[in-house]
């Protein structure tokens, strides 16, 4: 073990790269997604969102990241602080041990500390006018439902960190149970700070900590008996206002709409009980693989897909669509297959 006094110099360029993050990961989360994994990088997809590693020796030589939350790191004690939860000194100990000869040692043999809770970043009502705007002026969301969200702490004006002095529309993402565990974050600033910030993310922890996959429910519908599943709350929203617009008159006790994020697809996210759950996931193979995925669940229940129309890549684009195009312009629901506009 190593003395922890001001003689101590401890190499830790040496032991950032003593054992490779890949085999770190491949023992925490198995053996990564052979059609996402290159030359250079590996990819998982873990409970946390997607991981992607770069390989040693290649242009991104050890540097990891989990997509969802943006915890990320450059090599082996990076790892181990920031997943397996230890301290700089602990980390160093341990690979510098003689018996770390392996990244399966490394596991097997950290005690890994609990993650920190998640902190949930409250509303700052001051941002909230250029948050609503973006919600009704650029997405076309209509403005009583975007307030009436608001006013459920269904979304927020937040701004993430104070690296990131933009305001950004936070969704709140929830357990099964009820409980607040994360949230989808948009860039609600001008078009400039859109292109230059993260556009969408999901935020676990105010500190980087992992935490729970959730989802963002419309609303709150105890004998609903159908469940709609698309990727981004902004995808809910309006598809939320599609189904109870004056073209289809549905009654909201008897759906829910829940976004997922757009990583990854579990059982949490149609946890419940359903008499049948509609895919309306976006047009494209990420949403043909997440419909495969609950398809595969096995689950006893009636399980459709429903693509955003023809000449839409998802929900908020077939909405503003369709606010020029009705009634010409029709949605169908629960029927299957798609319809073209003017199909009965």
């Amino acid at each position: 073990m190593m003395a922890h006094n001001t003689q101590t110099r401890i190499d830790w360029d040496a032991l950032r790269h003593s054992v490779p993050v890949e085999s770190l990961a491949r023992a925490r989360y198995g053996e990564p997604r052979k059609e996402k994994t290159t030359k250079t990088t590996a990819e998982w997809a873990t409970d946390h969102g997607r991981l992607i590693v770069g390989r040693s020796g290649g242009p991104r030589d050890n540097q990891w990241k989990f997509m969802d939350s943006g915890v990320k790191g450059h090599g082996a004690i990076d790892w181990l602080v920031k997943v397996e939860g230890m301290t700089p000194l602990e980390a160093a100990e341990r690979l510098g041990s003689e018996t770390f000869t392996s990244a399966l040692s490394v596991v097997q043999s950290a005690s890994p500390k609990p993650p920190k809770p998640y902190v949930p970043i409250p509303d700052n009502p001051a941002l909230w006018p250029a948050v609503r705007d973006y919600l009704v002026t650029v997405r076309k969301l209509p403005a009583d439902l975007v307030d009436q969200w608001h006013n459920q702490d269904r979304v927020r004006a937040i701004v993430p960190s104070a690296h990131t002095p933009v305001p950004y529309a936070s969704f709140p993402i929830v357990s099964p149970e009820g409980k607040e565990v994360g949230a989808m974050l948009r860039c609600a600033g001008t078009p400039e700070q859109q292109r230059d910030q993260a556009r969408f993310s999901v935020k676990r922890n105010q500190e980087g900590s992992l935490a729970t996959l959730g989802f963002w429910p419309s609303h709150e519908a105890p004998q609903a008996q159908v469940l709609y599943l698309v990727e981004a709350p902004i995808d809910a929203m309006s598809l939320y206002a599609i189904l109870t617009s004056t073209v289809y008159h549905e009654d909201p006790q008897h759906f829910v709409v829940r976004a997922c994020g757009g990583e990854a697809i579990k059982p949490v996210h149609w946890s419940g009980d359903w008499a049948h759950i509609v895919t309306a996931f976006d047009r494209d193979s990420k949403g043909e693989d997440f419909h495969g995925k609950v398809q595969e669940a096995g689950l006893d229940i009636p399980i459709t897909r429903h693509k955003p129309p023809e000449g839409t890549k998802d929900w908020n684009d077939a909405w503003t669509q369709a606010l020029t195009r009705w009634p010409q312009f029709q949605f169908h629901q629960h029927k299957g297959h798609d319809y073209e506009p003017g199909e009965d």
